[in-house]
């Protein structure tokens, strides 16, 4: 028996204040396309197999510690 699977993964990340506290967001998405081949019953079978994979989703934010900055005020470069 032999399979052969190709996926791809499409993801995105934003982080944004969220009641004045830093949050992000993040979503991931994948697409698989397999192909498996093998013997049954001696007879030579191929099946091939395609479609989205689970997608997921992750929100998070700070329950604690300091406010969330504007872009401006933030990275180690910030001006004052």
């Amino acid at each position: 028996m032999s399979v052969k699977l190709n996926s791809t993964l499409l993801a995105y990340g934003r982080a944004f204040n969220f009641a004045g506290r830093q949050a992000n967001v993040g979503l991931s998405a994948s697409y698989t396309v397999g192909t498996a081949r093998g013997t049954i019953f001696e007879e030579q079978q191929e099946v091939r197999r395609s479609g989205l994979g689970d997608v997921r989703v992750r929100l998070s934010t700070l329950l604690r510690g300091g406010p969330a900055l504007s872009p401006r005020g933030t990275g180690r470069f910030a001006r004052h």
